[in-house]
């Protein structure tokens, strides 16, 4: 890693660790890399009136590994009941990428999750165009399965023109930390 992206992650950290400080727990945190760090889920989450802290703590341009050095900052300091994790976008644009080692890397970063705090953690398909995606994210649905995760597939809003809009809508079911009420029910009962 260069001086200057270690130089980012640590203000990053710093950044993380003081908006933390004023973090409600039992929330939601978005874990991920390019993809999910400029999504627009706290405007998303206020159209559809979820009432669910939603935390983005995203690192742009980042490795699995980097990723996994920032858990304390991104993901316990929060403590969340529920965690989702969707990092590889960025991974799998080097041109050394093994498969293998990332699934090896993003097991060891699901036990580290799952021995640090007691959160439901679910698996995020690896967001991109690459040929080597559609390997990666049928292997990712099978580790979500041997630890005890859920995994969601996103990778059919790649061909839709309002991309974020799609992605939420797969994941806004997950994100009630909650057991839903009725008035929550009848935000979403159609309307004659």
């Amino acid at each position: 890693m260069k001086g200057e992206e270690k130089k980012m992650l640590q203000l990053l950290r710093d950044r993380f660790r003081e908006i933390n400080k004023i973090a409600e727990k039992d929330g939601v945190v978005l874990l991920g890399s390019n993809y999910f760090t400029d999504f627009p889920v706290n405007e998303l989450a206020q159209k559809y009136d979820l009432e669910t802290p939603i935390y983005n703590r995203s690192v742009p341009n980042s490795t699995i590994s980097e990723i996994s050095d920032m858990l304390e900052q991104c993901v316990f300091e929060l403590d969340p009941a529920k965690v989702f994790v969707a990092v590889g976008d960025y991974d799998i644009k080097k041109p050394d990428f093994s498969p293998d080692e990332f699934l090896n890397q993003y097991e060891y970063l699901l036990y580290q999750i799952h021995s640090k705090i007691n959160t439901e953690i679910y698996i995020v398909s690896v967001f991109s165009d690459s040929p080597i995606a559609a390997a990666v994210n049928k292997r990712l649905r099978g580790l979500a399965k041997e630890n005890g995760c859920k995994f969601i597939n996103i990778t059919s809003a790649i061909n839709f023109d309002n991309r974020e809009l799609r992605v939420f809508e797969a994941l806004r079911f997950y994100f009630r930390v909650k057991p839903i009420c009725f008035s929550d029910a009848m935000k979403f009962a159609p309307v004659n």
